[in-house]
């Protein structure tokens, strides 16, 4: 099961990274892919697993401790995404 929830960058903010968008991949574990905007260095992905009891601090904890995706592989998850904002891409 796949839900993507769009989330407006305005509405949902933290102190170490304003979180722009979650896909979560479920099944026997909560696989989250967050996207994230950080204001010096532009977009960066992350994948993890959740605990899946509380959607926001799993977001939290994936954006923190999660693996960082490269362009192409978050464009496969964020189709939108424009390489020029994206932190690393060449």
């Amino acid at each position: 099961m796949t839900r993507i929830r769009r989330i407006d960058p305005e509405v949902v903010s933290y102190d170490w990274n304003p979180m722009v968008d979650v896909v979560w991949k479920s099944g026997m574990s909560c696989i989250g892919i967050v996207l994230t905007r950080d204001v010096h260095s532009g977009l960066q992905a992350y994948i993890g697993v959740g605990g899946g009891n509380n959607e926001e601090t799993d977001k939290k904890n994936i954006a923190k401790w999660g693996s960082k995706l490269s362009f192409q592989e978050a464009k496969g998850f964020f189709p939108y995404l424009k390489k020029q904002e994206y932190k690393g891409a060449k």
